[in-house]
């Protein structure tokens, strides 16, 4: 935070590219605006969502078009977001902003389910006892709920029209191809940078599958619905508006976004890559910490887990494999 506000006229005001450093300025300030306020009235929560999945959307694709990355690309096993020598290159931006979008489309979805089991309370004809909100979910008919997790999952049809750029390049490409040359295999990466890429792929299978997919269809067809009149308390419908939520909401996008402008500031040289990789570390153990305390109550597993299997058994087919889960 001290070298954006010390360095920031050079940051954000400089004329090339601007409005991607607007933009980046905009979500940088929208990330710290949700750090400040955690917990927010609904409406607020949904605004706030909703400009924060826009603005990310925005800085990457204006990155995309400002900078001359399109003809850039880096040596084998060196990916830009982490290698010292290595740039972000134009597919890897264009990438991000998939992300980004299936961050704003989540966000509308589960604030969406939230809204409609808090409508008016439905009332029994004989008598005044109300209907909790877990058994009014469970009044949705069945295609109402597989619909909504079709619309959430369909981004997913479009993958393939975004680059695809693999943790798993980082540190098996340039060894592989030097293999088959008969070359001994040299080092692209410091062994810290591919234990962070390692990490970072475990991290995006956990995202994936238990966060997106997982949690998408647990929360339209929850494990257990309590009977109608019960006064049991539930909050995974209210998953958007928890406080654990709004914490690991900010460190998720507070890491998609760092990954690229901590390396713009080591490009800048105004931190050093020890320094970039020691703040990696601390944005990834709390996105990840945040992520498991967040969602260990209201995430069905063996959803997540056939999830998996359907991806690694039937790959490029998100779609096709989550409506069988659900």
């Amino acid at each position: 935070a001290l070298t954006s506000l010390y360095n920031g006229r050079r940051l954000f005001l400089e004329p090339k590219g601007r409005s991607h450093r607007l933009a980046g300025l905009a979500h940088l300030l929208c990330i710290v605006a949700g750090a400040i306020f955690v917990v927010a009235p609904p409406y607020q929560c949904l605004v706030y969502d909703v400009c924060l999945g826009m603005l990310g959307t925005a800085a990457t694709l204006t990155a995309a078009r400002a900078f001359p990355h399109k003809t850039l690309t880096n040596a084998p096993g060196q990916s830009g977001t982490l290698s010292e020598h290595a740039y972000v290159t134009q597919g890897e931006m264009i990438e991000h902003s998939f992300y980004q979008l299936l961050n704003l489309i989540q966000a509308v979805y589960l604030h969406s389910v939230t809204w409609l089991v808090d409508m008016p309370e439905l009332q029994h004809r004989n008598d005044d006892i109300s209907i909790p909100s877990m058994a009014r979910l469970s009044l949705w008919p069945m295609l109402m709920r597989l619909a909504a997790v079709w619309m959430v999952t369909a981004p997913w049809l479009f993958r393939h029209r975004f680059p695809v750029n693999s943790f798993s390049a980082n540190w098996i490409a340039k060894n592989e191809k030097e293999k088959k040359e008969g070359k001994t295999p040299t080092k692209t990466n410091s062994w810290l940078e591919t234990k962070l890429y390692q990490i970072k792929k475990w991290q995006y299978v956990f995202y994936k599958h238990t966060i997106l997919h997982g949690l998408n269809v647990s929360i339209a067809f929850p494990a257990v619905l309590p009977a109608p009149g019960s006064t049991q308390q539930t909050s995974d419908i209210r998953l958007p508006l928890s406080s654990s939520w709004r914490i690991f909401w900010v460190c998720l996008n507070a890491s998609y976004v760092m990954e690229f402008y901590l390396q713009s500031l080591v490009k800048r040289r105004f931190i050093s890559q020890r320094s970039m990789l020691g703040l990696q570390r601390v944005l990834m153990a709390a996105s990840s910490l945040s992520a498991v305390l967040a969602v260990k109550d209201v995430v069905r597993p063996e959803l997540c887990i056939i999830s998996v299997v359907m991806n690694f058994t039937n790959r490029g087919h998100d779609v096709t494999n989550i409506m069988f889960v659900a």
